[in-house]
This record gives structure tokens, sequence and C-alpha cells, in this order.
């Protein structure tokens, strides 16, 4: 005798295999919110085989559970959307001996494990179980992704976002980087056309403060000029134009003691580069001594009353 019960439910999903405990049927029930009150016997989770043992598929029965007789597994029809019997005396074992309701299938596991390609119940005899196949899940009615593709997608999602974030502040960092170099070439030039343009005069003008050793190689200037207040540079650059300072000639005395450096200072004063030391043996020499005055500001020739002191 075969049982027949008709199905009132809008989800069918195919899965994989059914849960095969209490606790794992449980999981899946609350997955697709079915009811999981044991004193109330509507809406609860179903996970059967289809009537042609191809794929098992898991639903929420909205009406009251059936009970099935010992002796009967229940396989789900696809075009009626009905349950429907299935005489399992030819299992060789894991047939049900006694009644149960079609939500306890987890009870019978031999009920719910198919060999997809064979389309046959694993527990018969005459099922080839050495063919391992899982069942065909592309045709799905009302399809719903279970938990294990639900999980695989949202991590490829989280690794998609993951890798166009880092793209976009990759991306972001070459930008300003770019921006950065070229602004700071585009104001190199300017100040290079500038100054050429202007000469000392640039230094007039309110120039860059990170600038000032490059305005100060283009001018040709020491750098410690560019360290200067407005007002010292102002007389600077009066005094580097031509005719605007009174030279006057003098003469000087450079005083010092034997490789105190007298010829070294002098070459420097003149400018010279090749500060090496010369000899000053038959140069006419001219012998003073000298004394400081009372406030120690200037020397004084030595008179013989002091030579002998």
């Amino acid at each position: 005798m075969h049982q027949t019960t008709a199905v009132d439910t809008e989800r069918v999903n195919k899965v994989e295999m059914c849960p095969q405990n209490k606790t794992e049927w449980q999981k899946a029930s609350r997955r697709l919110n079915c009811l999981d009150d044991i004193n109330n016997p509507v809406n609860k989770y179903h996970c059967l085989p289809v009537h042609d043992l191809t794929t098992l598929v898991e639903f929420c029965y909205n009406d009251t559970r059936p009970r099935v007789v010992k002796g009967l597994c229940m396989t789900y029809v696809q075009q009626s959307k009905a349950m429907k019997g299935y005489d399992c005396a030819t299992f060789d074992e894991g047939c049900p001996s006694v009644n149960y309701f079609t939500d306890e299938a987890y009870k019978f596991p031999s009920c719910v494990k198919i060999n997809a390609v064979e389309q046959c119940f694993v527990a018969e005899s005459t099922c080839r179980t050495s063919t391992n196949a899982s069942p065909d899940l592309t045709d799905v009615t009302d399809p719903r992704p279970n938990e294990t593709t639900i999980s695989a997608r949202q991590q490829k999602d989280k690794n998609v976002f993951l890798l166009i974030s880092t793209a976009a502040v990759f991306l972001s960092i070459l930008v300003a980087v770019t921006f950065y170099v070229w602004m700071k070439r585009n104001v190199d030039h300017q100040i290079e056309a500038e100054v050429e343009n202007l000469g000392i005069n640039y230094l007039l003008r309110n120039f860059p403060e990170d600038k000032k050793e490059e305005i100060a190689k283009l001018l040709k200037i020491p750098r410690e000029i560019m360290l200067w207040n407005k007002e010292n540079i102002s007389l600077f650059v009066k005094s580097m134009k031509g005719g605007q300072i009174s030279v006057f000639s003098g003469r000087v005395m450079m005083i010092g003691c034997a490789e105190a450096g007298k010829t070294t200072l002098v070459k420097k004063l003149k400018g010279e580069t090749d500060l090496t030391p010369e000899s000053t043996i038959g140069i006419e020499i001219h012998p003073h001594e000298f004394k400081l005055d009372e406030e120690e500001r200037t020397i004084i020739a030595c008179t013989e009353q002091d030579k002998r002191k």
C-alpha cells in the first residue's frame, strides 16, 4: 500500500544531502523559517527524495504533518506537489519498523539516502552503491541556495569587495603622488623662469619658504642671505646693482706670529681658491712691537720706554 498526501508549500529546494540527525534537522528548519515548535504539528521542515529518486528536496509543509505507517518511506512528487509513500520491503536494512511522522525522516537515514545516477535507494540490494555521484542540482524548483552555497557566495563577494577596495586605495595614492610630483615640477619651472627674468630682484618678491636653497643656487649667492629679513635683503639687492656702492682704497696691516696663517687670510680676502701656504723668506720685514691701548680695543706702537719694561 502506498500513502499519498498533498503538499501545500510555496518553496521547494533541492539539496545534496538531508540532515542526518535531530540537531541538523532543527538547524535546517530554522534556515527555512519552518515552525520548530514541538507542540505544533503545522509548517514543519521536511527533507525527502523526489519520486523518481534523482535528487533530494527540502521544504516547509504548511499543513499538519502526516503520519507514515511502518514499512514505508516518503517521496515528493514534483508535478503534483504531493508526498507519496514508497514500499521499502526491498531494503537490506533501515526500513521503518514503526509508525512515524513525515518530519521525523532523520530517524530512518535509509529513507533519505539515494543513488541519483541509478535512481534507487542505497539500502536496496539491487542499487549499485559503487557509483557515488551527487544529485543533479541544476533544475531547482523555486531555487533557494543552501547554507554552503550562501557561505561560499558571501566569501566570494567579500573577496571581490576587498580586491576592489584595495585597488581603489592604491589608485588614489598613485593619483595623489603623481599630482604632487607634477605640482612640484611646475613650481620649480616657474621659479626658474622668474629668476632668469628678474635676476637678483627676485629676492624682493615673496618667494616660497621651502625653495630658499634652490633660489640661492640659481642666483649664485650664499644661502644665508635667504634667511635675512626683508630690509637687509633689500639693501643687499641694492648693493648688487652697478654704481650703488661707494668703493674706498685703503691699506691693511697684517699682524701675527710666525705660521699664524697671515698669508692664507690675505688670499681669502682676495677671493683666491688656492690657499696653499707660501714661504715669506726674502720679503723685506720691518718688525715692530705693539701693545693694546687702555680700553683694549686696538693696538698701538710701543715706545722705547715700553720696550725696556
